[in-house]
């Protein structure tokens, strides 16, 4: 009776664990991500984990945030026969939180969470002392909601937080672009005033998106959502990428979803679809 008992309990332990359907697609498709330095994302799988499947959909999508809220952006055109899926312009600096989700005809469906984490880029430093100073005061208050010298306007602060990295520049405040003892102008706060005061500044230049050759370290970016005429929301271009094949990659920082390194590719593609870009370029020593 005792040899029963052991003879049992060693087949029990050596019996194979039951592995779903799910677990064992899971395992063979070998999900595997790669980032790169000018925020894209692939993901690969073995396509051969699912040959044995007439009929397999496959979407790939991740959480992003704006304004607080999250949203899901999702590529709903992934070939499963291709073992990969592109995903391009991602914001820098950023942990992202990717699903995969995988249906057969068969009835099975996987679901798959997993964190891409994009990198941190080699930043190219400035010859101008002014936007050095301007690029320091991004790296430390991009995140902050209070600020001794500055109000925070919740859910509308881009325009108040680009206005401080041009004092913070040096640029000289006057009676219509100021804030003091935290009372703003218009100008100061809002990206529509902000944009017109600039633009009748002596040696402020206007840059639409196809001049990016133009655009430096320090200069704004405004963005039209709508394409109704004024200004949406702005950011101050603090990363810059030329690409061999001559392509430019603009990035930037703002509130008021706080972004270290947001794409303004990912920004007029994903965020807000067509909207208008338009960049002030502010001359050296201001």
């Amino acid at each position: 009776m005792k040899r029963f008992w052991v003879t049992l309990l060693t087949l029990l332990v050596l019996a194979p664990a039951v592995i779903s359907p799910e677990e064992a697609i899971t395992t063979r498709l070998a999900l595997s991500q790669k980032t790169n330095a000018y925020g894209d994302v692939i993901i690969s799988w073995n396509p051969d984990a699912l040959e044995e499947f007439e009929e397999v959909s496959m979407t790939i999508g991740y959480t992003y945030e704006d304004k607080g809220k999250k949203y899901f952006y999702s590529n709903d055109f992934v070939d499963p026969d291709l073992g990969e899926a592109l995903f391009r312009n991602m914001s820098l600096e950023e942990d992202f939180r990717f699903r995969l989700e995988l249906k057969t005809e068969t009835g099975i469906h996987v679901k798959r969470g997993f964190n891409v984490n994009l990198p941190t880029p080699q930043r190219q430093r400035s010859i101008d002392q002014s936007v050095s100073l301007q690029l320091e005061y991004i790296d430390k208050t991009w995140q902050s909601r209070d600020q001794d010298d500055y109000i925070y306007i919740e859910e509308n602060n881009c325009a108040n937080f680009a206005s401080q990295t041009l004092a913070a520049r040096g640029m000289a405040q006057s009676a219509v672009w100021k804030q003091e003892n935290r009372q703003p102008t218009s100008a100061w706060v809002s990206a529509t005033a902000l944009n017109a005061y600039l633009s009748s500044t002596t040696g402020v230049k206007r840059l639409l998106d196809g001049q990016r050759e133009q655009v430096k370290l320090g200069d704004l970016v405004f963005f039209d959502w709508d394409r109704s005429g004024d200004s949406d929301h702005v950011g101050v271009v603090n990363h810059i990428q030329r690409q061999a094949d001559g392509t430019i990659k603009i990035f930037y920082a703002g509130h008021t979803s706080h972004k270290h390194y947001r794409s303004v590719d990912w920004a007029i593609q994903v965020l807000r679809p067509n909207a208008r870009v338009e960049y002030l370029s502010i001359p050296s020593g201001n």
